[in-house]
């Protein structure tokens, strides 16, 4: 099964606002998603830049009732919903966006993976500790995509 994941900040393939970058004001885009599996126990989002397998976002243990964030999430551990955010590759809890050199182009994987348990882990964990804990748990997935050129 696949989750269909959406914002109306980009579609998919188009280019991400620069308010949503490390070079505007670095705020989390709104994302929107389909229905996840009936199992669904949990869920998780990620923001990877695929080129460099750099995590930008970790959000885990969001409900399955859940079908979106909105922009601008608090870089704070844990949200007033009890989602736990994730380290991402620039040595901050919370979302950084793309940042990239003048003249460079990447792209940007928005994912949403629904889980078959709830992960019992502490906040702030890495890229490498989260992949390694949801290893056998992924029910289903989806990932928009959106690139970022300065």
């Amino acid at each position: 099964m696949n989750i269909q994941v959406a914002s109306s900040a980009f579609g998919h393939g188009q280019r991400i606002p620069p308010r949503y970058t490390w070079h505007g004001r670095n705020m989390s885009p709104p994302l929107h998603w389909s229905d996840p599996p009936n199992a669904c126990k949990s869920q998780a989002l990620i923001c990877l830049d695929s080129s460099r397998h750099l995590y930008h976002w970790i959000l885990y243990n969001l409900y399955c009732q859940a079908r979106y964030v909105n922009q601008a999430l608090p870089s704070v551990e844990t949200l007033a919903s009890g989602s736990k955010h994730g380290l991402n590759d620039f040595g901050q809890v919370g979302y950084c966006g793309p940042v990239i050199k003048k003249g460079e182009s990447r792209e940007y994987q928005f994912k949403v993976v629904a889980l078959n348990d709830y992960l019992e882990l502490p906040c702030a964990i890495t890229g490498k500790i989260f992949e390694t804990a949801i290893d056998g748990l992924v029910l289903a997935e989806g990932e928009l995509v959106g690139y970022f050129r300065l």
